[in-house]
């Protein structure tokens, strides 16, 4: 298939456009710098493709891309600083706007990547038939462009499949996130790592298997769709960070509870993944 990623260069993309790739499909992405692209070492066959969201897209978009038979949209701005209203005053409407470009210049599938925080503080097994309930304007931001491509859907051909992430860990994980935070104090030999409790139950996967559930989904749903990308098991966030230490073979003094629960998350959910995995066993259609 020939595929177009957008947020190549970021956390997901960068392990999607690979694991693409390894799937032998014809990959393109957009960045907005193809100097960052270049340093990232994708093949050569990958086509890159300069663009920034906070301009519109021209009419012919989709076809200068080469009419990708899927786009994998990933890009999205401050993703960490979930609490930001630029999420909701820029990010929203120049996600809208390149949605819509690419549904009225023919394209005819997109996956979209939310999140897990679309469903706001709602604790055990979370589906997909879950109302949202978002409470952070990260959350409100993807939630509502989830609406606002729905409507796009319903009135133009384009296909669109909503995918809520849950947890990622892995290589090349944003600096602000517990565990690369956890990973740099381990590199840097420091004596001691603050944390709260740790009692959170929450639902991790490594990236690459993200990566590659992504792939099958761009490969195998064939109808627009809302799918939890997950694990589906429960861990808690002290197992996690214990075994991340004993893997180093570091030491480092762990301050359980040195610091406060997040206010916007429930202390305890995770992915009901029966929707992914019937899709995915199946044709999707």
């Amino acid at each position: 298939m020939r595929i177009l990623v957008t947020g190549a260069t970021g956390f997901i993309g960068r392990h999607l456009v690979r694991t693409l790739l390894s799937a032998n499909h014809e990959v393109a992405i957009m960045v907005r710098d193809a100097s960052t692209a270049s340093s990232l070492s994708f093949p050569d066959g990958v086509r890159c493709m300069e663009h920034d969201l906070e301009s519109p897209c021209p009419p012919d978009f989709w076809k200068r891309c080469g009419e990708p038979d899927v786009v994998y949209h990933l890009a999205w701005e401050r993703l960490h600083q979930y609490e930001s209203l630029h999420h909701i005053e820029e990010n929203l409407p120049r996600h809208y706007r390149f949605l819509k470009s690419l549904a009225l210049g023919g394209c005819l599938r997109v996956v979209v990547t939310g999140t897990c925080f679309e469903y706001g503080q709602r604790s055990g097994a979370l589906s997909e038939d879950s109302s949202a309930d978002p409470a952070v304007p990260y959350a409100v931001a993807k939630h509502c462009l989830h609406l606002m491509a729905g409507q796009l859907n319903r009135q133009t051909a384009m296909q669109l499949i909503w995918t809520r992430l849950f947890y990622l860990m892995g290589e090349g994980q944003p600096p602000g996130t517990l565990f690369s935070q956890l990973t740099q104090a381990l590199e840097e030999g420091r004596p001691y790592f603050e944390l709260s409790a740790g009692e959170q139950l929450r639902d991790y996967l490594p990236v690459e298997e993200v990566a590659a559930l992504l792939c099958r989904i761009g490969e195998r749903v064939r109808r627009s769709d809302t799918l939890n990308v997950g694990s589906g098991q429960p861990v808690s966030i002290r197992t996690l960070v214990e075994q991340l230490v004993e893997k180093s073979g570091k030491t480092i003094q762990l301050r359980w509870g040195a610091l406060p629960y997040k206010p916007y998350e429930a202390m305890a959910f995770w992915a009901d993944t029966r929707k992914l995995r019937k899709a995915l066993e199946g044709s999707g259609s």
